[in-house]
């Protein structure tokens, strides 16, 4: 608790500052904030991914340390925080119909009822790609996947839409 409050106290006085912390100390406040509510409901879930984004684009030059393992944990736990808690088939490749399956059903109506976290969340995963692919779960990746898919087949998603295609077309 003592990281959260000095993290948001240091922020407050000195408009920003994340360098001032340690990796560990954002990844833990980021997780603590997500378990903390319903990230799909907390109209903070959306500044805490950007917080991600930008942690990561912090560390994402090759002359600063590697942050893998603290990156690894915010991709896992953001992935079973925001996306459905669903068993999904071992598919090495996704066909088509695939997309009226009913395992989509709830990856839409995720991506639907909150298109702002969605964005920032693939906005996250584009980060992650350069250096941190590596640590992808096979799980995750597959929802991910999911995800993706469904925003694209959902252009009146807005910005969820444009956060699939951002992380498509990521250099």
């Amino acid at each position: 608790m003592q990281v959260i409050t000095n993290i948001i106290q240091f922020s407050l006085v000195n408009e920003g500052g994340l360098l001032e912390f340690s990796p560990d100390d954002i990844t833990e406040f980021i997780t603590t904030q997500l378990d903390r509510s319903n990230p799909l409901e907390s109209n903070t879930s959306t500044l805490l991914l950007s917080l991600a984004q930008s942690l990561t684009k912090i560390y994402s030059n090759p002359t600063r340390s590697d942050i893998t393992p603290q990156i690894s944990n915010l991709l896992n736990h953001t992935s079973n925080s925001i996306l459905p808690q669903l068993a999904l088939p071992d598919l090495e490749t996704f066909p088509p119909d695939i997309l009226q399956s009913t395992l989509f059903t709830a990856f839409r109506n995720y991506a639907i009822s909150n298109p702002e976290l969605f964005f920032e969340y693939f906005g996250f995963l584009g980060r992650t790609i350069p250096r941190y692919s590596g640590t992808w779960t096979w799980e995750s990746t597959q929802k991910w996947m999911f995800c993706t898919l469904v925003s694209l087949g959902n252009p009146e998603g807005g910005m969820a839409f444009q956060g699939a295609i951002d992380l498509l077309v990521n250099p």
